[in-house]
């Protein structure tokens, strides 16, 4: 977890903060950790921040299956591999003509209103272009109004959360002015 300002230091070591009773465990592998244990009535969250983003069919699926069984899935990537877009039914616009002094919006659960968060560097503007459906709720959006955080919910209560800035989860953008409230509500 490194403390250089796109490394992810403050993010990882703040999980504890916002989840007080959870075993928090890192790997650089596919995490093998999904396996439902028979009895298991806790819920479990895996939090995936890359560059890109390129599971295989059966990771895939393995994610999916963890999410519908109650659980929470978050991946904050640049890059979704087509065959990951393509399995969720939907399409992400990747902008990668880099902007300087943006913002983004996020939902705020709470009050039921669009906060925004400047940005100190670059950001992608990357967004979703489908992602209205019944079960998608869009959770984050670029300057433009665009979305590039939503919800997808499964049964059980299960949900696979998608992000297109892992940037918004460096320290840079997080140590600058309030906001490590937007991890804090993104995370919420």
């Amino acid at each position: 977890m490194d403390r250089i300002p796109y490394g992810v230091k403050y993010a990882y070591e703040n999980l504890s903060y916002l989840f007080p009773h959870a075993i928090i465990r890192t790997s650089d592998r596919f995490p093998v950790l999904l396996r439902q244990v028979s009895g298991e009535d806790t819920s479990r969250a895996l939090v995936i921040i890359s560059i890109e983003f390129k599971p295989d069919p059966d990771e895939m699926s393995s994610i999916i299956r963890f999410a519908a069984s109650g659980n929470q899935v978050f991946i904050s990537s640049f890059l979704f591999d087509d065959s990951v877009m393509t399995l969720l039914g939907l399409r992400q616009r990747k902008n990668f003509d880099l902007s300087d002094s943006t913002y983004v919006s996020l939902r705020d659960p709470m009050r039921s209103v669009w906060v925004n968060y400047i940005y100190p560097g670059t950001s992608s503007n990357a967004y979703f272009d489908s992602a209205e459906n019944n079960h998608t709720t869009i959770l984050g959006k670029t300057n433009e109004g665009k979305p590039d955080f939503i919800r997808l919910n499964y049964s059980h209560g299960g949900a696979v959360f998608l992000h297109l800035d892992p940037l918004a989860f460096g320290n840079f953008f997080l140590l600058h002015k309030k906001n490590k409230r937007y991890y804090e509500t993104a995370f919420s």
